[in-house]
């Protein structure tokens, strides 16, 4: 397979290297990218006899759950199928923990190994060929169709599949495949800002409450900070216990503004950033009498963005959908999350935008399928959505929840149907025998 690749900085034209590399095999369904949406989609598409490539960058499945060090699942309302299956896993480990949101119980705090341990256990049992610290580098399109794609990792290989899913949250398989995308907000085009997620360990349980949604817990954070001197860019920075056993707390505290999903250097310098913002963070706190003991264990893997590239799809969901609480004929999972825009830059006022009043919705199977390649599918935040719609779409329930139902859709494809013939309502109706509220 010729690989063409463009090599793009500051004062760099082009070049063009050509490389003969191995044939991997051919698959009922590729996967690119293992977070929450495609690891769903792997684990669902193989538990229905396909035979599933899940492939990742990192050095294990879970994205964001689990190499971002995330560390909370948010908008479990109304959701079945794998997202329920694998929170009632974690808690029967006694290894999550419900937290209360706005008077209700509609997420839920993990340990981050344990949730490592769980997918890799539901990926092997399910019989999934995971392919870690791999990418996707280059696609080649035949007659409207991925033919194959290139992935780099230990070795190149190059891979074929009737049909294939982006799940790499930047939407870099659906950029190489040539799909028209929108990235950030339609006028001023910034991005919600990234942010680095850090674990720690030695939280004084006598001196500290942990309360994820609490904003008093919020507020006390950050008037410790800044009476050590350090402003968290994040005005609403958090620290919580992660499971009920544990001793690791999430600490948050960082906002990197400016961080485009197309900007290579950038996204390297916001890390490098956020990570010194962190260790400035745990010394300061670790400087209060009691506090002596308070380490950083560990700073996530990847910088979490909650924008990128919006892969254009058969349909399109907007700020009107969730505001309207519409629920579509081909809806696939429940969204009741709210419009949650943060900061564009730091003296943006979220609360001066008047987003109107939010609604539960149902994201449509449509938003899934690449309107421009007829064997691809999307999941998580780059499907086809508005600036307002993905801030509420893109927690990692739904996301997961998304993987599900492109792998009810694959299985009820015959060979050679395209992902466009996909029957939007029958995959609605299967989601609903699964569990999820629609």
């Amino acid at each position: 397979m010729d690989n063409k690749a463009n090599l793009r900085g500051k004062g760099r034209g082009q070049m063009q290297f050509i490389r003969e590399v191995s044939e991997g095999g051919h698959y009922d369904l590729i996967v690119c990218g293992a977070g929450p949406g495609g690891v769903g989609a792997a684990i669902a598409a193989a538990r229905m006899n396909k035979k599933v490539l899940l492939l990742d960058c990192a050095g294990c499945v879970g994205g964001y759950w689990t190499s971002g060090l995330m560390g909370i699942s948010l908008d479990m309302p109304g959701k079945g199928g794998l997202p329920l299956e694998i929170m009632n896993e974690l808690m029967k480990r006694n290894k999550a923990k419900w937290v209360l949101h706005l008077g209700a119980y509609d997420s839920y705090t993990y340990d981050i190994e344990e949730m490592k341990l769980l997918l890799d256990s539901l990926c092997m049992e399910a019989g999934v060929d995971v392919l870690l610290y791999a990418r996707v580098t280059d696609v080649k399109v035949e007659n409207g169709k991925i033919a194959a794609i290139l992935v780099d990792g230990m070795v190149s290989h190059a891979f074929t599949a009737d049909y294939y899913v982006d799940g790499t949250g930047h939407g870099m398989l659906s950029k190489l495949a040539g799909c028209q995308y929108e990235i950030g907000h339609p006028t001023i085009k910034k991005q919600q800002p990234g942010s680095l997620e850090a674990m720690t360990a030695g939280v004084p349980e006598d001196l500290w409450h942990s309360d994820i949604h609490n904003y008093d817990v919020k507020q006390k954070l950050k008037k410790m900070l800044m009476d050590q001197g350090v402003s968290p860019s994040y005005t609403a920075p958090l620290l919580f216990k992660l499971s009920p056993g544990g001793v690791t707390h999430k600490l948050a505290v960082n906002h990197q503004y400016n961080v485009h999903a197309e900007d290579d250097f950038g996204m390297s310098r916001a890390t490098m950033e956020a990570r010194q913002e962190i260790n400035r963070a745990v010394n300061a706190l670790r400087s209060y009498p009691g506090w002596e003991n308070f380490t950083l264990v560990q700073t996530a893997e990847q910088l979490g963005l909650r924008d990128g590239r919006r892969v254009h799809g058969l349909k399109t969901i907007t700020a009107q959908d969730a505001l309207a609480g519409r629920y579509s004929e081909d809806g696939i999972t429940p969204v009741h999350f709210n419009l949650d825009v943060h900061k564009l830059d730091p003296n943006f006022n979220s609360a001066e935008q008047n987003w109107g009043k939010f609604q539960p919705y149902s994201v449509p199977m449509g938003c899934l399928i690449a309107k421009d390649v007829e064997n691809l599918f999307m999941v998580g935040r780059c499907i086809s959505g508005d600036f307002l719609a993905l801030s509420s779409y893109r927690m990692t329930t739904t996301a997961c929840a998304m993987g599900e139902a492109v792998a009810v859709a694959v299985s009820r494809l015959e060979k050679g149907m395209s992902a466009h013939e996909t029957d939007g309502a029958s995959v609605h109706d299967e989601m609903i025998r699964r569990g999820y509220e629609l």
